[in-house]
């Protein structure tokens, strides 16, 4: 990340960390964590309850991004693992075009 930062300094990089949640397939561990997941086994069906609380999260940061001034269209949001999917997710459906989003 820094070094795409160093490259395209007109872009701003929005980089959010999880939450710490218990989450259900570690036994309700405490851990960071976007959502929580219920099981390892077809996933696909899973709601994954709490996505749009956390893409609500990362829309506030968006909103006092572009009150600082920065525009949107140079907003690139970017996670890893959950936060990876979260970003791709919000930059979707996300209604000020965002620069992108990467994972």
């Amino acid at each position: 990340w820094f070094q795409l930062a160093i490259k395209y300094r007109h872009v701003k990089f929005v980089l959010p960390n999880a939450p710490r949640i218990p989450v259900t397939v570690n036994k309700n561990e405490v851990m960071p964590s976007w959502f929580d997941l219920v099981g390892k086994s077809s996933r696909a069906e899973e709601l994954c309850e709490g996505i749009e609380e956390s893409r609500s999260v990362l829309q506030n940061m968006i909103a006092k991004e572009i009150e600082a001034g920065i525009p949107a269209r140079r907003i690139i949001l970017g996670g890893f693992s959950q936060g990876g999917a979260l970003a791709l997710y919000t930059a979707l459906k996300e209604q000020q075009g965002l620069g992108g989003a990467i994972s």
